[in-house]
C-alpha cells in the first residue's frame, strides 16, 4: 500500500510529520529527494556556483521560508529523522539533480529560460496586486500550475512530468514493503495519482487540516 502526502518546501510541517508517521507506523518511507539533496541538508549545506534558474528559484523559495521561521527542505529532513526514530527504511524516489538540471539546459527553450528569468526578477519587486496568499495557492493549484503549463510547457515537462515518471516507477517498486508513506511537493500530487492509481493520497490542504494525536509529549526510542 502507498499512501503519498503533499507537503511544501516553505511550511514548517515539522509537528504535523512526526504526529502523522506515529500515527500510521509505515513499513517504509519515501521522500522527494536524491542522495546529493539529502547529503546537503543533513549538513546543512546551502550550495550555490554561479547564476542558474536553480539557483534563482531557491533563492525565492528561502525568501518565503523566512517569513515562516523554516528553511527549505525542512519538511524531508522531518521526515527522514522521524524516519530514523521509528527505525524505518527510507527511499530516495526523486531523480538525481544533476540529471534534472542536464536536462533542463539540453531541453528547456531559451525563450522560457528568458521568460522566467524576467517574471522571478520582477517578482522581487513589491507590488500590492501580486500578493497571493497560501490559501488561494492550496485552493486553486492545480490551475496555477495549468496556466505555468501554458507559459512554460518545456520547463514543466523537465521540471515536474519527467521527474514524476521517474518517482512513480521507484514508488511502485517499493510496495513490497508493506505500507509505504511518501512524502512529496504538492505540486506533484495530481502527477503521481494519474501514474499511481491505487495509490492512496493526502492533498498538503487535507494534512494541514487533520486532526491527529498531539505527539509533541511522546518519545520515540530507536532500538
Amino acid at each position: 500500500m502507498i499512501k503519498i502526502v503533499g507537503v511544501a518546501h516553505v511550511i514548517n510541517l515539522r509537528n504535523k510529520i512526526y504526529a502523522l508517521m506515529d500515527y500510521e507506523m509505515p513499513d517504509a518511507v519515501a521522500l522527494e529527494l536524491d542522495q546529493y539533496r539529502l547529503n546537503a541538508l543533513l549538513n546543512k549545506v546551502h550550495e550555490s556556483k554561479g547564476i542558474s534558474m536553480f539557483n534563482i528559484l531557491g533563492i525565492i523559495q528561502k525568501r518565503i521560508a523566512s517569513f515562516q521561521n523554516v528553511s527549505p527542505g525542512e519538511e524531508m529532513l522531518a521526515a527522514y529523522e522521524k524516519a530514523s526514530l521509528l527505525n524505518k527504511p527510507v527511499f530516495l524516489i526523486d531523480m538525481d539533480i544533476k540529471q534534472t538540471y542536464y536536462k533542463y539546459k539540453k531541453e528547456v527553450r531559451l525563450i522560457e529560460k528568458i521568460k522566467l528569468f524576467f517574471s522571478i526578477f520582477f517578482s522581487f519587486i513589491p507590488r500590492k496586486s501580486s500578493s497571493i496568499s497560501l490559501e488561494e495557492v492550496l485552493q486553486n493549484e492545480s490551475k496555477f500550475i495549468e496556466g505555468f503549463r501554458k507559459s512554460y510547457p518545456s520547463f514543466v515537462k523537465v521540471l515536474l512530468d519527467d521527474r514524476e515518471e521517474y518517482m512513480a516507477r521507484n514508488l511502485a517498486n517499493l510496495e513490497k514493503y508493506g505500507k509505504v508513506l511518501a512524502f512529496v511537493g504538492d505540486g506533484h500530487l495530481n502527477g503521481l495519482k494519474k501514474r499511481l492509481p491505487d495509490a492512496e493520497t493526502i492533498p498538503l490542504k487535507t494534512f494541514l487540516e487533520l486532526n491527529l494525536p498531539n505527539n509533541e509529549f511522546r518519545m520515540t526510542i530507536k532500538l
